[in-house]
């Protein structure tokens, strides 16, 4: 070990919460230190949420300057053996982080910035943002990949070819956000979504220390100019129902996620095995958040609308291995039909086949349901996920504040 690295009160275990070294001087000098040391410390962070959850951050102070970025690791309350347990392999996972970062650290300061960034081969690491990005959507698994198909069209079309991780700067992310919320005429909450993805993105290259924090940490998206989210209000989906459609299986499903508030990616999976007919329940796992959400089990109610929806999907004609209720055309057909179906019916709204789930849950909140019991509902792992259709019945209390009549003043 180089003599001027002086290791202060070693870990017991190397995989510890927290690690502190003196290091070879590169700027600020803290307080208590000589001139020929500097301070270097990664540690685990930990900030309090709802319901007694804990999200985990990594804390790195190196060459006096101080870095804070989320690890996208977050502890549920503990009020099960199976929870402790799950929290104790997410802590272990959040303490190999922090000792990847430490190491990397290192590397950059005695081997230098870039001779850790290689291929087994020994090849440097590509530095093209496009490329990198290439490989985390080709590597990633989610039930959402068609929004990182649609957030790589729109990052190819905001950065150029050359475009470099050195060039991954808080302004370059700022523009790029910039770009998403007014240049890409992007409806409701999408760019916070697509922004939302691009920063599980800067993570993953925390993750394989090709970043040393995520640069889009800092920036908060505000939701200002945001357009609500759209849905049909009880008069209107009456109204749908009552019109023709040239695909009567992509009216079925579409009228019954707007009586349960499934997703395209569960209702188009949904099976004979999902429903108990004599209870007339249905119980799924919902794939968009299937193993990290405790909320991901679904059980719910079906009201008679969706039965009688459901009955009517059990009865047409099927193979015997044929277990998916509905049978609707690929995703792009489906909206094409509903879009037709829609404007000849005379709303006049942008509905897409999301707004079917925007619509089960708004109508719930301006039937004054509790929150909690929507969040259930909709599989809302927090009510503060329903918070956010509550302006619509604002907006119907401001629509009758408006109906007074003028005063004479």
């Amino acid at each position: 070990m180089p003599s001027c690295l002086k290791e202060i009160s070693p870990p017991q275990n190397p995989l510890s919460e927290t690690s502190v070294i003196f290091v070879r001087p590169a700027g600020k000098t803290p307080r208590g230190l000589t001139p020929n040391d500097t301070l270097m410390k990664v540690s685990i962070g930990k900030r309090k949420l709802a319901n007694g959850r804990v999200a985990l951050y990594l804390s790195t102070y190196h060459n006096g300057q101080r870095t804070r970025a989320n690890m996208g690791i977050t502890l549920d309350k503990p009020t099960t053996p199976e929870i402790r347990r799950i929290n104790r392999q997410k802590y272990e996972m959040a303490i190999c982080i922090r000792a990847r970062q430490e190491i990397d650290l290192l590397q950059r300061t005695w081997l230098g910035t870039d001779s850790h960034q290689r291929q087994p081969d020994g090849k440097p690491v590509s530095q093209s943002l496009h490329e990198h990005w290439q490989h985390f959507a080709a590597d990633y698994t989610g039930a959402d990949w068609a929004v990182v198909r649609a957030v790589g069209k729109r990052l190819r079309d905001f950065a150029p070819p050359t475009t470099t991780l050195g060039e991954l700067t808080p302004a370059f992310c700022a523009d790029f956000w910039k770009y998403l919320s007014n240049r890409c005429q992007l409806r409701g909450h999408t760019p916070a979504g697509y922004y939302s993805k691009f920063r599980q993105f800067l993570n993953n290259l925390v993750n394989r220390c090709l970043l040393t924090h995520n640069p889009a940490n800092r920036l908060r998206t505000a939701a200002h100019g945001i357009q609500p989210k759209v849905a049909l209000n009880l008069n209107e989906l009456a109204l749908l129902a009552a019109s023709p459609c040239s695909h009567p299986q992509v009216k079925d499903l579409f009228l019954f996620c707007c009586n349960t508030g499934l997703r395209w990616s569960d209702a188009s999976r949904l099976t004979l095995d999902n429903i108990d007919w004599k209870a007339a329940r249905l119980h799924l796992t919902q794939h968009k958040v299937a193993g990290h959400s405790q909320a991901a089990q679904l059980d719910l109610f079906l009201n008679a609308n969706a039965r009688k929806l459901a009955l009517r999907a059990l009865q047409r004609e099927r193979s015997e291995d044929d277990k998916l209720l509905f049978r609707p055309p690929s995703y792009n057909r489906t909206l094409q039909v509903l879009d037709r179906w829609v404007r000849q019916s005379g709303i006049d709204k942008h509905i897409t086949f999301h707004c079917a789930r925007h619509t089960f849950i708004t109508n719930l909140i301006s039937l004054n349901v509790n929150l909690n019991t929507v969040a259930a509902l909709a599989g809302h792992s927090s009510t503060r996920h329903t918070e956010v259709y509550v302006h619509l019945r604002e907006e119907e209390a401001a629509a009758a504040v408006k109906k007074l009549p003028p005063l004479n003043l």
